[in-house]
């Protein structure tokens, strides 16, 4: 029988690919369990019945439908990050049950509650396009490393060059054994290239909604793709009172393990969008190119690398890639275009 001083009931959600365990819990009574398919018309028949304080659910796959529905029916829903809700991992029997009843109870304190906030559904429609993009640059790539392997292990060179005009540079140097399969290859990449330059010019006709592309695309290293990704992941700058803050964000910032008097720095965290630092890692190769203009971020970026040490230059082109990041948003903020030495010339007028 439930406790009566029990009058304020949460929930925690294990969203699985086809049921999620829910879990419901009246102040410190023991949670009750159900399990129901995870679907729209199933959630919406399941909570429409009932009136919670609070449900607590994992980022995932599946959490923005789940958190948008479940918002339109009136709920106070938290979406919260897979590694910051502790509270499971100090479940000892590891079931997707306990799972949910781990949430559930950690509804029950809001202070413990990392918030994770999902991105309009228009924003969402416009990362499809991007993470589609990326899908079709990855077989690209896939299908010109499996044509130049065939090749390479028969003695035979493809010059360097574009990506684009690598099908022109190969197919003369295609061998008859295997001008069937490479033939194939070959045209597939073609089709993928230009599938590629058709979804950049979408990309470009879905920037002139976001004119602060136009800003970012202003350092040198960002073009259109780099600039619409990092709008879409961060979609309101407001988001981050601090703009550094938004390094850990994309998972750019040293992971560090204190115990007692000792605090050591084992690589970047990793969390967040992983092709977003992708293409800042690739944006602060740039910057730190020799064809690169002076500026501040090439400057901090050579500083690192020359203090010399094991992986300098990697440590130098992660911290730039960093930066990148932070003065993005800060430019985002402010509505100022880059200027490559403006810490030089704040310096020198200080001096002045």
């Amino acid at each position: 029988m439930r406790n009566p001083t029990c009058i304020h009931p949460v929930v925690g959600i294990d969203v699985g690919t086809k049921k999620s365990q829910i879990a419901i819990v009246l102040a410190d009574c023991e949670p009750e369990s159900f399990s129901i398919q995870t679907t729209s018309v199933a959630f919406q028949e399941f909570f429409s019945r009932r009136v919670f304080t609070r449900i607590v659910l994992e980022a995932g796959g599946s959490s923005a439908w789940i958190a948008r529905l479940l918002g339109s029916m009136g709920h106070h829903v938290v979406v919260v990050d897979s590694r910051q809700s502790g509270l499971k991992h100090l479940v000892q029997q590891k079931t997707d049950k306990n799972d949910a009843a781990a949430l559930a109870f950690l509804a029950l304190s809001p202070r413990l509650l990392r918030e994770v906030r999902h991105a309009p559904e228009e924003i969402e429609s416009d990362r499809a396009l991007l993470d589609y993009r990326t899908k079709i640059v990855s077989q690209r790539t896939s299908l010109v490393n499996f044509t130049r392997g065939k090749l390479t292990s028969l003695g035979i060179r493809v010059p360097s060059g574009s990506t684009e005009a690598f099908p022109r540079r190969a197919a003369p140097l295609v061998p008859e054994g295997l001008s069937d399969t490479l033939e194939l290859a070959l045209r597939r990449i073609s089709e993928l290239t230009a599938e590629i330059s058709k979804i950049d010019r979408m990309v470009a006709r879905m920037l002139e909604r976001y004119p602060v592309a136009e800003i970012l695309q202003t350092i040198h290293g960002v073009g259109p793709i780099i600039s619409a990704r990092f709008i879409l992941r961060v979609f309101d700058p407001a988001r981050f009172s601090k703009n550094r803050q938004v390094g850990s964000y994309l998972g750019l910032t040293p992971r560090i393990h204190q115990s007692g008097d000792r605090s050591a720095h084992n690589g970047i965290t990793k969390a967040g969008d992983r092709e977003m630092r992708r293409l800042l890692v690739q944006a602060a190769h740039r910057a730190l190119g020799n064809s690169a203009p002076d500026s501040d971020i090439k400057r901090f970026g050579l500083s690192i690398a020359g203090r010399g040490g094991k992986n300098a230059k990697g440590r130098a082109v992660v911290a730039v890639a960093r930066r990148l990041a932070v003065l993005m948003l800060s430019m985002w903020k402010s509505g100022e275009a880059w200027e490559p030495l403006r810490i030089d010339r704040q310096r020198n007028s200080s001096a002045a």
